[in-house]
C-alpha cells in the first residue's frame, strides 16, 4: 500500500514526458510489490509453522486439536532448506481439518489463495502496457515465487507445477498485451492517416472556392469589412 502510494505521487507529479515514459516501468513495479505482499503473508505463515513443529502448538492453534496428527519442521543448516511433514492420519486431515487456505501437508506460500496472486498479472492487460513490461512483470514475479519455496523448504516437483502454472498465465498475459500493443497502433495510424486527409481536402477546398466568395464569407464571418469593400470584393 506504501509503495502504491508513493508511485501514484510520482506519477501525479513528473512531467508528462517523463510519466508517458516510465508508465510501464512504473505499472510493473507497482505489480510486482502488490504481489510481494500477498506472498510475503504466505512466507511467514509457513515460517512460522514450522517454527512451531506444524500447527500442535497453543499459541498457533489454541485447543484445537483436529491439526495434532501433522507435524511440519524444516531444517535450515543446509544450503537448501529441507521442509518435512509427517501426516499420521490422511482421513481426518481430508474429513475434519480446520483451516481454509490449506489443508495437511500443503506448503503455506502457495495456499488456495494463490489464483488471487495469479489475477495480479492481468493488471498489466487493464493498464494497457506493452508486451514487454508484462514480460519483466511475469519474470520477476516467477522468480519470487521460486525463491520463496526454496527459502522454505518447499521445493520440489510441486514447486515447480506451480512455478509453470504461473509462466503459463503470464504468456497468456503477454501474449494479449502484444495484441493490445498491435491494435492500439493500427488505430493511431489509421487516426492519424484520417486527420491528414482531413486536412488536406480541407486545404484543397479552399484553392475551389473563387476569391470574391471566399471574401463576402470573410466578411460576414468576421464583421470586420465595410460593406463597400464587401461590395467590391464581389465585383
Amino acid at each position: 500500500m506504501a509503495l502504491s502510494l508513493v508511485l501514484w505521487l510520482c506519477i501525479r507529479y513528473m512531467s508528462k514526458a517523463t510519466r508517458v515514459r516510465l508508465y510501464p516501468t512504473l505499472v510493473a513495479m507497482w505489480v510486482i510489490s502488490l504481489y510481494f505482499g500477498v506472498l510475503w503473508m504466505g512466507i511467514v505463515r509457513e515460517f512460522t509453522r514450522a517454527a512451531g513443529g506444524g500447527l500442535t502448538n497453543e499459541a498457533l492453534s489454541g485447543a484445537c486439536t483436529r491439526t495434532s496428527h501433522v507435524s511440519v519442521t524444516t531444517d535450515f543448516s543446509t544450503l537448501l532448506p529441507t521442509r518435512t511433514c509427517i501426516d499420521r492420519n490422511p482421513t481426518l486431515t481430508v474429513t475434519k481439518w480446520p483451516f481454509l487456505q490449506s489443508i495437511g501437508c500443503a506448503t503455506l506460500v502457495v495456499d488456495c489463495t494463490y489464483p488471487r496472486n495469479l489475477a495480479l498479472l492481468f493488471i498489466f492487460i487493464v493498464m494497457r502496457c506493452s508486451w514487454r513490461a508484462a514480460l519483466m512483470g511475469t519474470v520477476m514475479t516467477a522468480a519470487m515465487l521460486i525463491v520463496a519455496l526454496v527459502a522454505t523448504g518447499s521445493w520440489g516437483w510441486h514447486a515447480w507445477c506451480w512455478a509453470s502454472l504461473h509462466l503459463l498465465v503470464g504468456s497468456v498475459v503477454i501474449y494479449l498485451c502484444h495484441i493490445g500493443t498491435v491494435e492500439s497502433r493500427k488505430q493511431f495510424g489509421w487516426a492519424k492517416n484520417v486527420n491528414l486527409a482531413a486536412n488536406q481536402s480541407q486545404r484543397a477546398l479552399y484553392t475551389l472556392i473563387p476569391q470574391n466568395v471566399l471574401a463576402r464569407l470573410a466578411c460576414h464571418r468576421y464583421g470586420s469589412c465595410s460593406s463597400v469593400s464587401c461590395r467590391y470584393s464581389i465585383l
